[in-house]
């Protein structure tokens, strides 16, 4: 599966191998390059899947469960994204995001705090814009990870949520730009 559609069928329609369950919703008005877009929630019960998108490779605007699966998914932004709860639940991942490591911004940080008179604690210089996301895994919610095999390349945070994370078990191999798990909750 290539970004924009498989199987012979309508543009955005969607036919991994496998089996699968999902809930897909494309807007004809507007151009994408998202990789499998749903404006409501996101089921994928297996599968095998092959994404190479300009912007998120796996996106919902509400929540993401993926029960098993094989995803090999190189994102120019964001890996799997949802604006609700993103849940995994076994499979095996090869996620690269934002072009992996190699791309990630050049970070000063000095978090040595008062030195010489000076407070430094605070000072942090980066070069990419605040507004970029290269995140492997993204929710605005909350990440729950219950089980399978992660390979993760990431330029930015390669786990972030604006909620919490829960990792509750599975193998993961971390390479992030940023942090490896960031949850602001």
């Amino acid at each position: 599966f290539m970004g924009g559609g498989h199987g012979g069928g309508r543009p955005g329609e969607m036919r991994p191998s496998g089996s699968q369950s999902s809930t897909t919703t494309t807007d004809e008005s507007s151009t994408s390059m998202k990789g499998i877009k749903a404006a409501n929630s996101l089921l994928i019960s297996g599968g095998t899947f092959k994404i190479d998108s300009a912007d998120d490779s796996v996106h919902s605007d509400v929540s993401v469960t993926i029960n098993g699966g094989t995803f090999e998914i190189k994102s120019e932004n964001d890996c799997i994204d949802g604006t609700g709860k993103v849940t995994l639940s076994g499979g095996k991942y090869n996620l690269i995001s934002g072009g992996g490591t190699a791309n990630a911004p050049e970070r000063a940080e000095n978090r040595f705090g008062r030195f010489g008179g000076r407070d430094f604690s605070e000072q942090q210089n980066t070069a990419a814009e605040d507004t970029e996301s290269f995140k492997a895994l993204k929710s605005d919610a909350e990440i729950i990870v219950s089980g399978g095999e992660y390979a993760i390349d990431s330029a930015d945070d390669a786990v972030h949520s604006n909620g919490v994370i829960s990792f509750i078990d599975g193998i993961a191999e971390i390479k992030a730009g940023d942090d490896a798990f960031h949850a602001d909750d």
